[in-house]
């Protein structure tokens, strides 16, 4: 063999192990890529769950705060409601009492007026005292003092 055709095997084997050489080193670059990539996915997975845990819990809080305040804000309504509604119902018992003795004052009104000339006189006596004991307008000074 010649010089130069060693000249050439020698460059090209210097070539060779100088390419595998890089290929090695490449390949030690990709696994070291490879790497980074599953710990960059590791963290951004860890970091995900991290948030959606954290902002659950904050959901949590956030919805027992607001439900609290909206069963005390409801309580004070009841409240309201309760002393708002206790005068109208005392009104209603009186009136409604007003009623009853009106409705009895008229039939014994009526009766008396519709009874025989005997009767009459005492009937018409009883039901007048009755009138005049009962106070028909009572109610109204209670209602509109």
């Amino acid at each position: 063999m010649s010089a130069e055709v060693d000249a050439l095997l020698q460059e090209a084997k210097e070539s060779i192990e100088a390419a595998q050489n890089y290929r090695s080193e490449l390949q030690q670059r990709l696994n070291g890529l490879n790497q980074a990539r599953t710990q960059v996915r590791g963290s951004s997975s860890q970091a995900r769950e991290a948030l959606r845990r954290h902002f659950s819990e904050l959901q949590a809080a956030a919805s027992r705060l607001l439900s609290d305040r909206c069963d005390a804000l409801l309580a004070e309504v009841d409240a309201i409601e309760a002393d708002s509604v206790k005068p109208l119902d005392d009104c209603q018992s009186l009136i409604e009492h007003g009623v009853g003795q009106a409705d009895e004052l008229l039939r014994e009104g009526e009766a008396a007026l519709r009874c025989g000339l005997g009767e009459k006189e005492e009937k018409l006596g009883s039901f007048t005292k009755k009138a005049m004991h009962i106070q028909l307008n009572r109610w109204e000074q209670h209602l509109f003092p």
